[in-house]
C-alpha cells in the first residue's frame, strides 16, 4: 500500500517517474522514447506489480526484469522469505540499489499472505482534447484479479479522424497464462520476434542490451506495433514454452482500413537461471535465433544469432558490459542486421562502445527521506556507435558516427545540473548535427524550477531552445507551467523538448521556426478520482498560433 501511495503522488510524468523510464529503457533523453513506451510504464506504475505474488512471470512479462534476475528473487524468497522493501530488494543478487530504486515504483511489497485478500481492481479512462478547432478523444478500461484474470480496452480518434486501439484478456493459473487480442512478444535481443516499440539508437551501457519480457497484453491507445491474435505459455521448472498464433493486417482491417490478412506463428523455449538464461525462437517467416544472457564475476553476456532460411542471411545482435574498478563500466556492442535478413531498404552494421562513470560520493536530495533520499554526486554516460548503412541497390557507401554524453551533478540538496550533447556525423543526407543542451533545476521537494538552454548546429544552420519552468506539488496534486522561446530557421536544426503531459499522452514537439510557446499542466486528486488539464500555445513568426487543450478523468474502482 505504500508503493502505491507513492505511486500514485508522482504518477503525473513528474522526475522520478521519467527517470526510471529512462533507466530501465536504456535511453538517455524521452524524445528517444515513443508514446506507446511511455503508456506501458505509466499502466503498470498505476498498478504496481507484486513482488511477493505467486508468479514472477508478470516481473518478466512487464520487461521490469531478466529471467535469472527473476530466478534470484525466487531463490532469495525461498531461502529468507518475502521481500518487503527497496532497501531489501537492493541486497538480492542481480540488483543494486539505483536499480532497486527505479524499480521501486513499479512493484508491490505486500507480504504474500496478503495476496489472498487482494480484490479485483480496476479503474476507467476517458479523455478528449482540442486543437485548433479539432476534436480528439478516447477511453481506457482496466480490469486485474491478480494471479487469476486480467482484461483491457482502449481507443483513440486521432485530430485527423483515424480511429485506434486495443483489447485483451488474459487468463494464469498456476504455470500457464493465456493472452487473447492484442500482445507482445519480445524475446532475447529481438532478431526474430520484438513487437511495439524499439531502441533505434544504442545511447548508454543500458540499451546495449534488451529485457525480453516473452509475452504480454498490450493496453495501449493506438498498439503501434503490436500483434493481434492469442498465445499461450507454459512453465515447467527452469523453463517456459511460449507459442503465439497472431493475423498481419488483421488490427488494420478491423479500425477500417484494408489489405490481406495473413496468419503468422511465433515459438520460443526459453531457460533460467541463478546465473544467467537463454532461449530458442522460431517463426513462420523461416526465422530462427538463439538468444543467451548470462552474468560471470560481475560482467554481463548477452546476445543473439538468427537465421532467415529462404534468403540463408544470418543476423547478429550482442555485447558485454564490464565494470572497471569500484567507479567505471565499460561495455562494447555489436549489431550485424542484413538487408537480406531484415527485410528492409538498408542493412545496417554497428559497432558500439559505452562508458558510465559514478563518483561514489552521495549527497542528500530535498524533500526525500529515507532509502533512495540521497543520489550520486556526479555521474558520466558516454556512447560512441560507427555505423556503416548500406543500400543494396545505390549508395553503398553510407557511413554514420555518432556519439552521446550526458553529466549529472548534484550541486546541493535542492539544486541538479544536467548537460547532454549528441553529436552526429554522416556523409549522406541530412549531414552532421550538433545538439547540446544543459539543464538547471532547483526543487525543495514542494517548489520547483527549471532552467534550459539548448543549442544545436546542423550544418551550418544553428537552433536554439529556452524555457523556464515552475512547479508546485502539494500532496498528490500537482501543477506547471512553463515559457519557451526558439528559433531554428531550418528544419535540420529543430529542437525536441519533452513536455509534460496527462498519463497516455506523450508531447515531445519539434521546435523550428522563430517563435515562442507557453504551456501550463495540472493534476487533482479527489479520493478515487484524478483530473488532469492541460493548455497550450504556440506562436510562431508570420504564422496564425496554435492551441491545444486537453482534458483527462480517471477512476479507480
Amino acid at each position: 500500500m505504500k508503493i502505491l501511495l507513492l505511486v500514485l503522488t508522482i504518477l503525473f510524468q513528474d522526475d522520478n517517474l521519467t527517470r526510471a523510464i529512462l533507466f530501465l529503457t536504456g535511453a538517455t533523453d524521452p524524445s528517444e522514447l515513443e508514446v506507446t513506451e511511455f503508456e506501458r510504464f505509466e499502466s503498470i506504475a498505476s498498478r504496481p506489480v507484486p513482488v511477493n505474488g505467486k508468479s514472477l512471470d508478470r516481473l518478466v512479462s512487464a520487461g521490469l526484469v531478466t529471467r535469472y534476475q527473476a530466478a534470484s528473487i525466487s531463490d532469495y524468497r525461498k531461502r529468507l522469505g518475502d521481500i518487503l522493501s527497496v532497501e531489501e530488494l537492493s541486497l538480492v543478487d542481480g540488483f543494486n540499489p539505483e536499480t532497486a530504486r527505479c524499480l521501486a515504483l513499479f512493484l508491490d511489497f505486500s507480504p504474500s499472505s496478503e495476496s489472498i485478500s487482494r480484490k479485483p481492481r480496476s479503474d476507467l479512462t476517458v479523455r478528449s482534447s482540442l486543437k485548433d478547432g479539432a476534436v480528439s478523444y478516447g477511453g481506457k478500461y482496466l480490469f486485474d484479479k491478480e494471479g487469476s484474470w486480467g482484461a483491457g480496452a482502449a481507443f483513440r480518434l486521432s485530430y485527423d479522424g483515424t480511429l485506434a486501439g486495443t483489447f485483451n484478456l488474459s487468463r494464469t493459473s498456476g504455470r500457464w497464462r493465456v493472452v487473447a487480442g492484442d500482445l507482445n512478444a519480445r524475446f532475447g535481443e529481438g532478431l526474430v520476434s520484438w513487437s511495439g516499440f524499439e531502441m533505434s539508437t544504442f545511447s548508454s551501457l543500458s540499451s546495449f542490451s534488451r529485457h525480453g519480457g516473452g509475452l504480454s497484453p498490450v493496453s495501449s491507445y493506438s498498439g503501434a506495433g503490436t500483434l493481434r491474435g492469442a498465445g499461450g505459455e507454459a512453465s515447467f521448472g527452469r523453463f517456459t514454452l511460449t507459442s503465439i498464433t497472431y493475423f498481419d493486417g488483421l488490427k488494420e482491417r478491423m479500425e477500417g482500413g484494408g489489405g490481406k490478412i495473413t496468419p503468422n506463428w511465433r515459438g520460443n523455449c526459453s531457460w533460467r537461471g541463478r546465473v544467467g538464461e537463454g532461449g530458442v525462437t522460431l517463426s513462420t517467416e523461416g526465422m530462427m535465433g538463439v538468444n543467451w544472457r548470462c552474468n560471470l564475476r560481475g560482467t554481463d553476456f548477452f546476445g543473439e544469432a538468427a537465421i532467415r532460411r529462404k534468403s540463408g542471411s544470418g543476423a547478429f545482435r550482442g555485447g558485454t558490459v564490464f565494470p572497471l574498478g569500484e567507479h567505471f563500466r565499460s561495455g562494447f556492442h555489436l549489431n550485424i542486421l542484413p538487408s537480406a535478413y531484415s527485410g528492409k531498404k538498408y542493412g545496417e552494421y554497428t559497432g558500439s562502445w559505452g562508458l558510465d562513470y559514478s563518483d561514489g560520493v552521495y549527497t542528500a536530495v530535498a524533500g526525500k527521506s529515507g532509502f533512495g533520499s540521497s543520489e550520486v554526486r556526479n555521474k558520466v554516460t558516454l556512447s560512441v556507435s560507427a555505423s556503416l548503412l548500406p543500400y543494396p541497390v545505390k549508395d553503398p557507401d553510407r557511413r554514420r558516427l555518432k556519439a552521446v554524453s550526458t553529466w549529472n551533478s548534484r550541486l546541493s540538496p535542492m539544486l541538479q545540473l544536467s548537460m547532454r550533447s549528441v553529436l552526429t556525423f554522416r556523409n549522406f543526407s541530412p549531414g552532421s548535427r550538433i545538439d547540446t543542451r544543459a539543464d538547471l533545476t532547483f526543487s525543495d521537494g514542494l517548489f520547483l524550477s527549471r532552467l534550459r538552454g539548448n543549442l544545436t548546429l546542423a550544418g551550418t544552420a544553428p537552433g536554439f531552445l529556452s524555457y523556464l519552468e515552475g512547479g508546485f506539488t502539494p500532496g498528490k496534486d500537482s501543477y506547471y507551467l512553463r515559457a519557451t522561446v526558439f528559433r531554428a530557421d531550418s528544419w535540420d536544426s529543430r529542437l525536441y523538448s519533452y513536455e509534460r503531459d496527462a498519463p497516455g499522452y506523450f508531447s515531445v514537439p519539434a521546435y523550428w521556426g522563430r517563435g515562442w510557446a507557453f504551456s501550463a499542466v495540472g493534476k487533482k486528486t479527489a479520493g478515487k478520482w484524478k483530473f488532469y488539464l492541460r493548455s497550450s500555445l504556440v506562436v510562431k513568426k508570420e504564422k496564425p498560433g496554435s492551441t491545444e487543450l486537453k482534458f483527462q478523468l480517471n477512476r479507480m474502482f
